[in-house]
């Protein structure tokens, strides 16, 4: 493990320059929100989301997704102060495309969601946005060190 400058020292554990880590870590904190809502029956959205087929819908469903979501959250978070890592890099792209599978084989598989759902289509928007933004940019996050030399 490298030993950070003085300068480095003084100013903290921020974020790698650039709006994508900053983008990063508000989808990971929004992640933890929603898993969140997985966990308490109240808050579920779960029946909202799978509204095409509600009764397929289960509190062991709801907290299956939950775990899911925050573990995403917990990758996302992570690869936003570690960009430069090229395993949480890639980690961190696979969730994205894990989610857009997940969503996609409810939509258009299993036809328990629509497309149209507040739950749904922010999912594929993201999940594309990010793999593609992670998968354009991913020399500039992670070759920082091979840079330096």
């Amino acid at each position: 493990m490298a030993v950070p400058s003085k300068k480095e020292a003084a100013r903290g554990p921020l974020l790698p320059p650039g709006v994508f880590p900053k983008l990063l870590l508000l989808v990971g904190a929004a992640a933890i929100y929603n898993s969140l809502q997985c966990f308490v029956p109240a808050w579920r959205v779960t029946s909202r989301i799978y509204s095409l087929k509600p009764h397929e819908v289960s509190g062991l469903a709801s907290r299956m997704m939950g775990t899911w979501t925050l573990t995403s959250a917990v990758v996302r978070c992570y690869c936003a102060y570690n960009m430069s890592n090229k395993e949480v890099y890639k980690v961190c792209m696979w969730t994205f495309l894990i989610a857009c599978a997940s969503f996609s084989s409810e939509v258009f598989l299993f036809e328990t969601a629509p497309i149209t759902s507040a739950g749904v289509w922010p999912v594929f928007l993201i999940s594309t946005f990010s793999f593609t933004w992670m998968l354009l940019n991913y020399r500039k996050y992670t070759d920082v060190g091979a840079r330096r030399k």
